[in-house]
């Protein structure tokens, strides 16, 4: 080894961080590529960043610290670059995501920003007709819980400060039908790429955005199960949201596809979760949590989480046992199930 390299290296027997802090440069005239970057972020408008933490991207992190950027640091990527793309839709700001090389760069790819058009004019008198012809399946006593009462009773709970995500496959496309958030700007669903997972980035980021405002995400159990660790992220940042899940234990819209085209013996492969009283979770965060088995409770439950949130600061899941036999209309056209 070159005496030059070793002059830069710990001293022999030296192990500690700090031991190691002593022997970088102190030139002020130095700046690595990772301060540049937090530099050029700052002079572009970004105040937040959505990261996972690695070695290639220390610097960039250490320099935001000195850009006063603030650091939402997540537990997987693809809940980062959701959450930068949320942030994005709810603030006007660029939304930005840091991520590491190979794995941490690839997890992110599909957290792309979705486009939003307003509801035509032309379209509100029909709109309104099958909404009508809707409210048969929106005012059911059904148990197993019928979806479309769901989707019924929270656009019944919402208020003018709520955010509306829906993150899941036909839990999406049903209460599509049903929600109606009060005002611009409060819905965010998984757009076109189908991205299932998207939900807890988007609360996340859209609590840290709107900060008074509630934030309620509408998940299927399939895709609660893929992000939710990172609620624990949005307790920590001080960024608690209303998770509540349409549990069929079942990847349910994919499921009519495979019985549909294959029939029950080769068709029930691959999509069948187990029963899982997600209520749980957000009591192991120091949340509140709820099961939900009669339509009646819909709205308590949903009233009582709300309260909690207030109290605790704290997420809170309402776990809501749907009917896996009724699936959204779309689901049952799809051509690619014939």
């Amino acid at each position: 080894m070159s005496a030059g390299v070793s002059s830069l290296s710990p001293h022999p027997g030296s192990t500690t961080a700090d031991d190691t802090l002593k022997q970088k440069t102190r030139d002020a005239g130095v700046i690595s590529g990772g301060h540049l970057v937090a530099k050029a972020l700052k002079h572009e408008g970004v105040d937040t960043i959505f990261t996972l933490c690695g070695g290639h991207i220390i610097d960039i992190n250490d320099g935001c610290v000195d850009e006063g950027i603030r650091i939402i640091d997540v537990r997987h990527e693809q809940v980062a670059a959701h959450a930068s793309d949320g942030y994005a839709r709810q603030t006007g700001k660029l939304g930005c995501v840091v991520t590491t090389a190979g794995p941490g760069c690839t997890s992110a790819v599909t957290g792309k920003r979705q486009a939003r058009r307003k509801w035509m004019a032309q379209l509100q008198d029909a709109e309104a007709t099958a909404t009508e012809k809707l409210m048969p399946p929106f005012k059911s006593n059904s148990s197993p819980i019928h979806p479309y009462r769901v989707a019924y009773e929270l656009n019944e709970f919402l208020s003018d400060d709520t955010v509306y995500i829906g993150d899941g496959g036909d839990v999406v496309t049903i209460s599509a039908q049903a929600i109606r958030p009060r005002r611009p700007g409060q819905w965010m669903d998984p757009g076109a790429l189908g991205s299932l997972g998207v939900g807890t980035g988007f609360a996340l980021a859209a609590k840290l955005a709107h900060p008074h405002k509630e934030v309620l995400c509408y998940y299927g159990d399939g895709s609660f199960g893929m992000t939710a660790f990172d609620m624990e992220t949005a307790n920590r940042f001080g960024a608690p949201y209303l998770a509540v899940i349409g549990n069929n234990s079942a990847m349910n819209q994919i499921r009519y596809g495979q019985l549909a085209k294959y029939g029950e013996e080769r068709g029930n492969v691959g999509y069948l979760l187990s029963d899982v009283p997600f209520s749980k979770f957000a009591e192991m965060l120091g949340g509140h949590g709820e099961e939900v088995r009669d339509p009646a409770q819909i709205a308590g439950a949903l009233r009582r989480a709300r309260e909690a949130i207030h109290r605790t600061g704290r997420s809170a899941v309402v776990n809501i046992w749907a009917d896996s036999r009724e699936y959204a209309p779309g689901t049952k056209n799809q051509t690619m199930y014939k």
